[in-house]
């Protein structure tokens, strides 16, 4: 009877140590584990950081390519609304000019009626 116990007690033993080794095993995995995920947590992190930065770069870009086609938007109006002002100025001028013609030839037209007259 002694001898059953005695070796009850060592396949205690040796499934103890068997456990004793699994638990280590198991904790080594748990380390290794939280290690990879600690590592893959700061390569998340960086990668937001990247995409953020990328989104601000990218934001701001087109934000100045606005304001640059903005700017050039408001020359070309400026410029479209002198050329227009100086068609209308011309415009004017020329109907002024037509006018003036026109009373010349008016005015020719009847002293050559009159010189007519006269030469009758």
């Amino acid at each position: 009877e002694e001898d059953s116990w005695t070796s009850r007690s060592e396949a205690l033993e040796e499934s103890a140590d068997g456990l004793q080794k699994d638990l280590t095993k198991a904790q080594e995995m748990q380390t290794d584990a939280d290690t990879r995920a600690a590592e893959l947590e700061a390569q998340l992190e960086r990668y937001k950081q990247e995409s953020t930065k990328a989104l601000a770069d990218a934001d701001s870009a087109a934000h100045s390519k606005l304001e640059e086609k903005q700017c050039r938007i408001d020359a070309l109006e400026r410029e479209l609304a002198a050329h227009k002002e100086h068609a209308e100025t011309a415009a004017c001028d020329a109907q002024n000019r037509i006018s003036s013609l026109e009373d010349e030839l008016a005015q020719s037209k009847t002293q050559a009626e009159d010189a007519f007259t006269r030469a009758e």
